[in-house]
């Protein structure tokens, strides 16, 4: 009687882990995603590798600044500017002025 009861124990945890189930399918992507480029529009999909300061915010910073790089160099658009900042302190105070 034992050996009747291990073996249907035996038969019920063999069974119970050879079950196949399938995993659940993978969300479907935006149709933008593969295709950026919408009639009237010029688009682009662009990311960017994980940062080792600033986390997911700066990661994304980093993804926007390639994505504007990039279609600017799509649309061939040169872009020309320059950032001035002047300090200057003596015992008393100090200025800062930025122009750009």
């Amino acid at each position: 009687m034992q050996n009747l009861f291990l073996y249907w124990l035996i038969i019920a945890f063999v069974s119970a882990c050879s079950t196949n189930t399938t995993p659940p399918p993978a969300p479907a992507l935006p149709a933008w995603y593969h295709e950026p480029n919408m009639p009237g529009y010029l688009g682009i999909s662009v990311s960017a590798p994980v940062q080792t300061m600033g986390g997911l915010e700066a990661q994304r910073r980093v993804a926007i600044s390639k994505a504007r790089a990039e279609l600017g160099r799509i649309a061939r658009v040169n872009v020309q500017s320059s950032n001035v900042i002047r300090e200057s302190s003596n015992q008393d105070q100090s200025t800062t002025d930025f122009q750009s």
